[in-house]
């Protein structure tokens, strides 16, 4: 499977293809204790970050914003 490479705040990581799943625009993807603890904004939702297309030219509050949104949907 081929990896691929997520950039955020000018750190990146990266993970295989299988290791997330694609709704709509969003990217539900597990991460390690050390990115929940760096990237704070999601650490309520245990081990899943969101990625969406407006993270990459946004803030972390809005894509906190839009995973609210899509759990509670």
């Amino acid at each position: 499977m081929r990896n691929f490479t997520i950039s955020m705040r000018n750190d990146s990581f990266r993970m295989r293809k299988d290791q997330f799943l694609l709704r709509g625009n969003i990217f539900l993807m597990r991460i390690d204790s050390f990115l929940m603890r760096k990237y704070r904004f999601i650490d309520e939702f245990s081990s899943v970050i969101i990625i969406a297309d407006h993270l990459f030219a946004g803030t972390a509050k809005k894509a906190k914003l839009s995973l609210d949104s899509y759990l509670t949907s």
